[in-house]
């Protein structure tokens, strides 16, 4: 994920990249990110996050969106404030199905591609289009 992210110039686009890793890791590794990002105990969980799983790539999201935030281009001024909510946006959207398994879903690929435009559109410096009064 850090070449992923250190190689694109755009931090947009850095940012939309990093969700979508997230997203195709919970996918392709569904025990594996229970472990990580949903189970808070047990001996391989704290390993993790000892070893820095959790903070190395919050690090990267934060860092890209203070670069986005720095050119303006977000209009939230709060790197953290916007870089947890678009990990909540995309984590809610990868559980959701897990824990409503009843209800007929769109596939969480198409879902959280969606919430992540979704979310980095709302907070875009860029004016949001609004019906007229």
């Amino acid at each position: 994920m850090a070449v992923l992210s250190q190689e694109e110039p755009d931090p947009i686009a850095a940012i939309r990249s990093l969700g979508r890793a997230y997203v195709d890791f919970a996918l392709e590794n569904p025990a594996r990110f229970r472990v990580v990002f949903m189970a808070d105990q047990g001996a391989l969980a704290s390993e993790l996050k000892n070893a820095g799983v959790y903070h190395d790539s919050y690090r990267l999201v934060r860092q890209r969106v203070a670069e986005a935030i720095e050119q303006g281009r977000l209009r939230i001024e709060k790197p953290d404030l916007v870089a947890q909510a678009l990990w909540a946006g995309v984590h809610g959207t990868l559980t959701l199905p897990n824990s409503s398994a009843s209800f007929p879903f769109e596939p969480p690929s198409l879902i959280a591609d969606l919430v992540i435009d979704a979310l980095l559109a709302g907070m875009s410096a860029a004016p949001v289009w609004r019906s007229p009064s």
